[in-house]
Parts: C-alpha cells; structure tokens; sequence
C-alpha cells in the first residue's frame, strides 16, 4: 500500500500538539512520516515537536525555510519536502481516529484513476465525541458552487491527496492572508482534478472551540486586497467556464461583490470600481447590473446613494445571498447537526 505524508503547520501551538501528534503515532497503519513544519513560533511548539521525533523517527519536525509566513507557505513546504505518495494535511488543534490513514490509503489505493477522496470529519469542543456536528454533508448542488457561495463542503483535512496531484496545481497560494483552505480546493475543482467522496464512517475530528468568531482582521485592506485581486486572477483565467454556467456565473459576481464592497468602505473607491467593470468585461454581469452596481458604489454615503441602493437589493438572491460571514467562513454555515 502507498505511504501516507501528514503535513502539519505549527504556530504557538505547545500546548495543543502532543494531542494532535498522539493520534498520528496511534494510527494502525505503520507506513507514516509526519513533517511537523514550524513557522518560527516563539513558544515551545518546535521543542515539543522533537520529543516526539526523539521517540518516533517518522516524525520530521522542520523549520519554515521560504520567504513568506503563514499555514500556507508551511503547507508548501511540506508538499515538497514529502516522501509519501499520499498526502493528508492535519491542523494542529485537529486529531486522527486510529483507523483513518488505514481506510484512507486503502481506498485512494484501489480508485487508482482518482486525484483525491474526500472523507466526512467530526468536530468537538474540548474533545472528540464531546459534540455531534459533522462538517457539512453532500448536497445535491455541486461542489464547486457550494465553494463560491462559501458553503464550504469540506475541511483541510477531509482529502487524502496525491502528492502528484497537489504539485500539478501549485499547491497553496502564499499570498492570501486567509482562505487558504477554500483556495487549494477551488483551485483543485476548477483545474479537474478527478475525486470522489468516500461514504466511510468519521475518521477524523476538527476543534471548533472559539471557531465561529468572526476575525476582525478579515475586513482590513492587508486581508482584503489579496483576496479580492486572487479572485479577480481566478475569474480571468477561467472566465470561459465559469460566466458560461449561469449558477457558478452568479456565485462568483455576488463574491466578488462582496469583495468590492468591503474595499469601497474602506476608501478603496477607483479600485472597486475597476474590479466592477472587469467583472462585466468578462461576461459575469449584464451591462445594466454593471450601471446600478456602479452607481451605488460611487454614491455610497452620498444624497442619493439609498435610492440608488435600492437597485442592488433586487438583483437575484443567487448575486445576493447572505454574506455577513463571507470573510471568514462561519461553521453556522458549514456545519450541520447529526442524527441522534
């Protein structure tokens, strides 16, 4: 059976590894290396990451070698400093049921044509069982809309990989501050990358204590522009797929908006509205959209801007939905309730 790469990122977090690294070294599957990537913390992670390496060989604690900082940037490195053929991304607040690399390495073994599979994930508070949310299951609209409307599928660690596959598409991109997550997998869907989710039982358990609280980071210019010009890269690069399917054409002006919006109230006007009009450019907005959108970005706080406000909450609800947590997804949204 193939060998199985868990990357983990690490920022001040000594107090919640050994937890985390515990469940990698119960697995029951034995062919494992854990390449625990320290992004220069200033407590005791890196120390506690070489305890378990002292004891276990297949833990590999390394320090951030690239130039920029964050998960991603860690999560690169990981990729390339892998030597598994399977790759399985863990947070370090996040823990492994024994079995999970077992039944994931099998079952991504025997679809042999599969790029990834993606597994459902648990969550807990304190501790696993401690809760019966589950991260959110299959519904009927695709994936890949779900992603745009931020109904986020699945977590980080909801697919085993390969490696390969992750190297084909770049992997992460290190210039987000946030949406890390949402990115690879959107970038996965979009460049075809061939998967299947798995109906195995819950092999894995994601902390969501404190997880619903908003970041107020999320709405500053430093969060905001690079998540705004990644969305316009993505849109021009696959415009011919995604304005042709009116669903997806929808999603992804109603994100951009949102995005736009965010930067014209922070005194970002000439920018918002050159991001509108490349929007309608492209083909994701009609010309008369374009005019109210417009309108309503320069008169904002203006007399006048409420009439022309008034437009923009009749376009359709699929360009309108509910955005209050579009900056930093709310698990309201992506979790669900499990059946008693």
């Amino acid at each position: 059976m193939a060998s199985v790469s868990v990357v983990i990122p690490v920022y001040n977090r000594a107090d919640l590894l050994p937890r985390c690294l515990s469940s990698v070294e119960q697995q029951t599957f034995a062919d494992w290396e854990c390449l625990i990537i320290d992004d220069e913390s200033t407590d005791t992670s890196l120390q506690v990451a070489r305890s378990f390496s002292a004891r276990d060989a297949r833990f590999r604690p390394l320090v951030r070698t690239r130039s920029r900082k964050g998960a991603a940037a860690c999560r690169n490195e990981g990729v390339e400093r892998a030597k598994g053929e399977f790759i399985l991304f863990l947070d370090s607040d996040d823990v492994l049921s024994p079995a999970c690399l077992a039944m994931r390495a099998g079952i991504l073994a025997e679809h042999s044509s599969s790029d990834f599979a993606v597994f459902q994930t648990g969550c807990f508070y304190d501790a696993p069982g401690d809760s019966r949310m589950v991260w959110n299951i299959p519904k009927s609209e695709p994936d890949l809309l779900r992603f745009l409307r931020l109904d986020v599928p699945w977590s980080i660690m909801g697919p085993i990989w390969r490696r390969s596959a992750l190297l084909r598409i770049g992997g992460f991109d290190e210039s987000l501050p946030g949406w890390q997550d949402w990115q690879v997998h959107v970038t996965a869907l979009l460049a075809g990358l061939s998967y299947f989710r798995s109906d195995a039982c819950i092999d894995c358990f994601c902390c969501i204590s404190g997880a619903d609280k908003v970041s107020s980071k999320a709405s500053t210019l430093a969060h905001l522009r690079p998540k705004a010009e990644f969305l316009d890269r993505l849109l021009e690069s696959r415009a011919s797929r995604l304005a042709a399917d009116p669903p997806l054409r929808n999603a992804c002006a109603g994100l951009l908006w949102y995005l736009i919006v965010q930067l014209q109230e922070q005194g970002c006007l000439w920018e918002a509205l050159r991001l509108w009009r490349r929007l309608r450019k492209r083909g994701f907005i009609g010309f008369r959209m374009w005019v109210e959108g417009q309108a309503a970005l320069a008169m904002h706080g203006r007399r006048g801007g409420s009439i022309a406000w008034l437009f923009v909450r009749r376009w359709p609800e699929s360009i309108l939905p509910d955005r209050r947590t579009l900056l930093s997804v709310s698990l309201d949204a992506a979790l669900v309730q499990s059946p008693a």
